[in-house]
């Protein structure tokens, strides 16, 4: 009987340990694409959100270079540089369909010459759930234009009304 006991006792741990152990798991591995210009490269601090369609911007990454695959003292953000980012999370994977990057401007010449962010999304088990490409071609700088420190690319479909409420 306490054979039984243990084997079932063991058999319920088993269960219980493959829920609590197995939580959604989705890593977006992210490429950024510096100009080949003149100064197009920035050590200030680069920040990014990730959007979907169904969510507002449910990633945000405040200093985008700690996620580095070239680990801490690696120079990211460089003229023509392509820097990989991979960034782990704990929640279910979404497609990307907006992206939003900014830099705060600190640093000697702080302006940066952004060509291009590439988002790839995979699911725990490693699978590429998806890949979407975000053109930028432009300054984030105070003194390029257009004059700003932040760009959005939104591939989002746009959302029509009739697709949310029943009309009658």
């Amino acid at each position: 009987m306490e054979m039984q006991a243990n084997h079932a006792f063991f058999f319920i741990m088993l269960i219980l340990m493959s829920f609590v152990s197995h939580s959604w798991a989705c890593r977006y591995q992210v490429e950024v694409v510096t100009g080949d210009r003149s100064n197009a490269g920035t050590d200030a601090t680069v920040s990014l959100w990730l959007c979907s369609d169904i969510k507002e911007c449910f990633l945000h990454v405040t200093d985008l270079a700690q996620y580095g695959t070239r680990g801490p003292s690696y120079d990211y953000f460089e003229r023509n540089n392509h820097d990989i980012f991979e960034i782990p999370t704990t929640i279910e994977c979404v497609d990307i369909c907006r992206m939003i990057i900014a830099h705060d401007n600190s640093g000697y010449k702080a302006g940066w010459y952004l060509d291009s962010v590439n988002v790839e999304v995979y699911e725990d088990n490693g699978l590429k759930k998806s890949e979407t490409g975000f053109p930028v071609y432009r300054w984030l700088a105070t003194d390029e234009s257009p004059y700003t420190l932040q760009a959005e690319v939104n591939h989002c479909p746009p959302i029509r009304v009739a697709d949310h409420f029943a009309i009658a």
